[in-house]
């Protein structure tokens, strides 16, 4: 009974140490230490490259807005100087419904409350009767 517990014991001892040395080569092979020190460094410049171009991007769409105000408010422009080129070729004072007139000064006509209505001329300006 001692010979084989004797035996046994032999057997495990060298196991640990065959696996010991098969184990070293492949932990040293395919070690990633080195590979996530660099992924850390290269989240870290992300992460400073991102917060630099946030206030570039944020005044891209500023821009943006500021280039669509500018061709709504030229679209504005135009329109009204068809309209004041209508008005002076009118050889007298407006005294009815023009409907030429009507599409060229008003965009459109709101229902308010049901009994009001709100008309929105081409310029912006709002009138509520």
């Amino acid at each position: 009974m001692w010979r084989i517990s004797h035996t046994i014991k032999r057997f495990q001892a060298r196991h640990r140490a065959v696996s010991y040395r098969l184990y070293w080569p492949i932990s040293t092979l395919f070690d990633t230490g080195a590979l996530e020190a660099e992924l850390a460094r290269a989240v870290a410049e992300r992460d400073v490259c991102e917060g630099l171009m946030r206030p570039c991007v944020e005044e891209n769409v500023r821009i943006a807005d500021i280039q669509t105000e500018i061709a709504a408010m030229g679209a504005k422009r135009f329109g009204m100087g068809g309209f004041l080129k209508m008005l002076r070729k009118q050889d007298r004072l407006v005294a009815g419904f023009d409907e030429a007139m009507w599409y060229a000064l008003v965009d459109k006509v709101v229902v308010e409350d049901g009994d009001s209505l709100g008309y929105i001329f081409k310029n912006g300006s709002k009138v509520t009767v």
